[in-house]
């Protein structure tokens, strides 16, 4: 059994206290004498910030033939092959995805359909009401309730994007599932020859 007055068991808490304090001071010590280094951010080369990708994407600054083959993203793969990239080598985003740009698009398209949406449901209700007036009172019971017409979301997005952009998408989409198939006819090809 301890017991804690036991001279030894006492003598074992004040070294382990001194061990304590003096691992305080040589840690304390060493910082003071080392200076702490840090590595410097690697810089962005100069070709890379001639091209001002904080002013206008690369994207923005492309012509057609680069985007078809997305050239442009060129200088942004050389400079990933060089250093790790950072946020700021992106640079901002297109013109065309900004929220700002798409949610204004958007948002005027979906007020129209709202006003074209109430706009029919006006003249829908009068006919509603001209044909509802003519009838009997019990026909008019048997007679289905209006339902109004709602705004069209799909509409506002294919007025927003435009229609040959949605087809264009879908068209690349249905072009790429195709092709995941390749693999699968070619291996089924090769097994039937072996």
């Amino acid at each position: 059994m301890c017991n804690p007055t036991n001279p030894s068991n006492s003598s074992e808490k004040k070294a382990t206290a001194d061990d304590t304090t003096n691992l305080t001071e040589t840690i304390q010590q060493e910082s003071v004498s080392t200076p702490i280094t840090t590595t410097p951010k690697p810089s962005v080369p100069t070709w890379y910030s001639k091209l001002k990708v904080h002013e206008k994407s690369l994207e923005d600054q492309s012509n057609w033939f680069s985007d078809i083959f997305l050239f442009y993203l060129s200088p942004l793969l050389r400079l990933g092959a060089m250093k790790v990239l950072v946020d700021e080598d992106i640079g901002v985003p297109t013109h065309e995805d900004e929220a700002t740009q798409t949610f204004e698009r958007i948002s005027k398209a979906w007020k129209y359909q709202i006003m074209k949406a109430e706009q029919l449901n006006k003249k829908r209700k009068a006919i509603y009401d001209a044909k509802r007036s003519k009838l009997s009172d019990a026909k008019k019971a048997l007679m289905p309730p209006f339902v109004p017409s709602e705004p069209g979301v799909a509409t506002a997005l294919m007025v927003s994007f435009g229609v040959w952009r949605i087809l264009w998408a879908i068209l690349l989409y249905t072009l790429s599932a195709l092709l995941g198939f390749v693999p699968v006819i070619l291996l089924k090809g090769m097994l039937n020859i072996i």
